[in-house]
């Protein structure tokens, strides 16, 4: 479930339930053909991915070692923006893979929404 998974997302950890689940709803699937790079180290980053079906490779560099790993069906990646703005490994799908994504102004979008409801606001500024 994208609220579980959201939840789990140390970046994510100082955001209340409802905004979770606000974030949760604002999810769009996007689906990569075989190869494709979803992200590419140290390019501006601006989404967080979620693996639907699928898989894909993570390709890391961290203290002049290369690291990889496989991501398959609800794990994540792209978390890294939402503190540094890029993305801190390159993601290629192994498969034909179908993600849920969250861009940072949705999220961002979500906040102003939410603080106009609590302050009675009908309009979002």
């Amino acid at each position: 479930d994208l609220v579980k998974i959201l939840r789990s997302i140390r970046e994510l950890d100082g955001f209340k339930d409802e905004e979770i689940e606000d974030f949760a709803s604002n999810m769009e699937e996007v689906s990569f053909k075989k190869g494709t790079n979803i992200s590419v180290s140290g390019e501006t980053g601006k989404t967080l991915y979620i693996v639907s079906k699928g898989s894909c490779v993570i390709n890391l560099e961290a203290g002049g070692e290369k690291l990889s790993s496989t991501l398959q069906n609800m794990d994540y990646f792209g978390q890294e923006m939402m503190a540094s703005g890029r993305y801190l490994a390159t993601v290629e799908a192994l498969t034909d893979t179908v993600c849920w994504k969250l861009d940072k102004s949705s999220i961002q979008f979500s906040m102003k929404k939410l603080q106009a409801v609590r302050e009675g606001r009908t309009t979002i500024s």
